[in-house]
């Protein structure tokens, strides 16, 4: 059976990142997440090293998302970022 594509905002978050170990701890989707560029997340490279596809923008910036949408066929979405500050 072929994975689906599943994308996650927040996954360098709190909640984002649990979240996100547990879809790959079940091996179900193929995880792609938006993560801020300006930020240094030392969680990034551990995302990346699971196997997550990584892309660097905002998730709410309309050339980002339909960009990750014309590349990939995306099943679900699970959005948990915020904005703050």
């Amino acid at each position: 059976m072929k994975k689906e594509y599943i994308l996650i905002t927040g996954a360098t978050g709190l909640i984002g990142s649990h979240v996100v170990y547990r879809l790959v701890k079940e091996k179900l989707f193929n995880i792609i997440a938006i993560v801020r560029k300006s930020n240094n997340y030392k969680n990034v490279d551990v995302l990346k090293q699971s196997g997550i596809i990584i892309h660097e923008g905002n998730f709410y910036d309309k050339q980002t998302v339909e960009k990750i949408f014309s590349k990939y066929r995306i099943q679900y979405v699970l959005h948990i970022a915020a904005l703050r500050g």
